[in-house]
């Protein structure tokens, strides 16, 4: 069965599980996929009403077996498939770890220890005892489906899961005999109502909680078309998103001037080899080939859009769920002028191989520069290079570095990506970012108020870089391969081998992708 989307729709907030609003099949299995929360209340229950060695050295091993999983995830650090679903690892799945031991240790349980009742018919015994198996046996696989089918693991990672949970079966030392399945179930039965009953019932307590409460349920929905501003200060000039990055953006499909080991493909070929595309939840995805082994000297195909429209001024306001990163990568979103570097350059979100903070860069013609004490005071990145003029021998620019480890690449993408604001006005260039459970609720109502965000990232003040050197720029965003920045920092940046030889092997291009939400344009009312 082909998997549901792959990006954020709609929220049923119990673990913040994300399905598709327009199919019960979707909602089916979100609800399904809360079945670790529902065993939990009913494990607390039982074990305090039977006091039963059985439910506690279960629910004991359930503690174990995600603890376990904690320590494994933490050592690996391999990312979820799509983190628009939610932040954190996604390697083994906790919940198919989950229950996978729940039906290792029932199924052991049942088969070895457990005497079931007899009806007097040894055909209609051994229908029962192999329907309890396939019952157990399709709860936990349906759950392990889940975790697929919402797009929240991989299969390798659900079945790792699920094994290394079967693997960690607790058999208690002593046999529980107790006929099943009616006495069983009429012993039990008050346990499970009252522990389902009281979880029920707080769940219209617990959503006032408020939207950023884990056990709230609501949902969420993207939106669909352009949004207006109501914001007296800014109003919304132009929203690109899902299809339009495809519609409204040029695919720049020359040699890469960085001198990159890439090959830049037109809007036809991107989209006919799936480098991009938009999801069925809106989410458009800009990927380089991961797929195509290389012959020595061969480049890498990849994607690189520049906005049809120029901008000169304004507040641009940038959604990313992830990014591209990792040896040989050479990711960045930013904006140019013509006649570079006469138009001036802005990095918003740039950076290398093995890099783990973002980097924030001007480049521009002559008389531009970074005045390092009066700046340094007001802005919470680390000061770069002071000069911003920049030519074919000295490319580097002025520019900071960010101190939030959330701001580029592996932990920008479990912390489930973030946004990058950047103001454009006579008074300089201002960048924020905020990491997605930090995004400010302006931003999100379509609202957007600078004044109200904060120390920024950067800051270029026009006193010192007039904005006389910036014009008609259009927004860009592009992965290349090696060239003059990730090539030549290679070695230094602690990448095996060689830029050239690395990019050969198409394995080392699971993560190069860009899942982009939205970017909005705001100018001053």
């Amino acid at each position: 069965m082909k998997p549901s989307s792959e990006g954020p729709q709609a929220s049923l907030d119990l673990t913040h599980v994300l399905y598709d609003d327009d199919s019960l099949f979707s909602l089916a299995l979100a609800l399904v996929t809360l079945s670790p929360i529902l065993l939990m209340a009913a494990y607390a229950a039982l074990a305090v009403q039977t006091r039963e060695i059985l439910i506690i050295t279960m629910w004991a091993g359930q503690f174990a077996c995600e603890g376990l999983n904690y320590v494994v995830k933490h050592i690996i650090k391999e990312e979820r498939p799509n983190l628009s679903v939610g932040s954190g690892y996604g390697f083994p799945s906790s919940h198919s770890q989950y229950m996978g031991y729940f039906w290792a240790f029932l199924i052991c349980h049942l088969y070895s220890r457990h005497r079931f009742s007899t009806t007097g018919s040894w055909v209609l015994d051994q229908a029962w005892r192999l329907l309890v198996y396939l019952a157990i046996s399709g709860w936990a696989i349906a759950v392990a489906f889940s975790r697929y089918y919402l797009r929240y693991h991989e299969p390798h990672q659900i079945l790792w899961g699920f094994g290394i949970g079967a693997s960690g079966v607790y058999r208690p030392a002593s046999p529980s005999p107790v006929p099943f399945p009616f006495p069983l179930f009429h012993e039990l039965t008050p346990s499970i109502m009252v522990s389902l009953s009281f979880f029920l019932l707080s769940l219209p307590i617990l959503s006032l909680a408020g939207s950023h409460s884990s056990w709230s349920i609501r949902r969420r929905h993207q939106a669909k078309h352009a949004l207006k501003a109501r914001n007296t200060d800014y109003t919304l000039e132009d929203h690109y998103s899902g299809q339009d990055f495809l519609d409204q953006w040029n695919f720049f499909d020359r040699a890469d001037p960085t001198h990159g080991n890439v090959d830049y493909q037109s809007k036809a070929d991107a989209v006919k080899k799936g480098l991009a595309y938009v999801q069925d939840d809106g989410t458009a995805v800009l990927r380089v080939d991961n797929t195509t082994h290389l012959s020595p000297g061969q480049n890498r195909a990849s994607v690189r859009i520049s906005s049809k429209k120029k901008y000169n001024g304004g507040l641009f306001i940038a959604d990313f769920f992830t990014m591209p990163h990792g040896c040989s990568l050479w990711p960045a979103y930013w904006s140019v002028g013509p006649n570079w570097p006469s138009g001036g350059e802005i990095d918003i979100l740039e950076g290398r191989n093995t890099q783990s903070k973002n980097q924030m860069t001007l480049h521009t013609s002559h008389g531009c520069s970074v005045v390092k004490d009066a700046v340094s005071k007001i802005v919470s990145s680390t000061v770069g290079n002071l000069q911003c003029a920049s030519s074919g021998n000295d490319n580097t620019g002025c520019g900071f570095h960010d101190a939030d480890e959330r701001s580029y690449g592996h932990n920008f993408n479990i912390n489930g990506g973030g946004v990058y604001a950047h103001l454009w006005n006579s008074k300089g260039i201002t960048v924020w970012f905020f990491s997605r459970s930090e995004i400010p609720e302006d931003i999100t109502s379509k609202n957007p108020n600078p004044d109200k965000w904060g120390t920024p990232s950067a800051f270029w003040a026009a006193d010192s870089c007039s904005m006389d050197h910036f014009s008609d720029h259009s927004l860009v965003i592009d992965t290349t391969l090696c060239g003059d920045l990730a090539g030549n920092t290679f070695s230094g940046d602690g990448c095996p081998g060689s830029c050239s030889a690395f990019i050969q092997d198409p394995n080392n291009f699971h993560t190069a992708r860009w899942k982009l939400n939205y970017i909005s344009v705001y100018q001053s009312s």
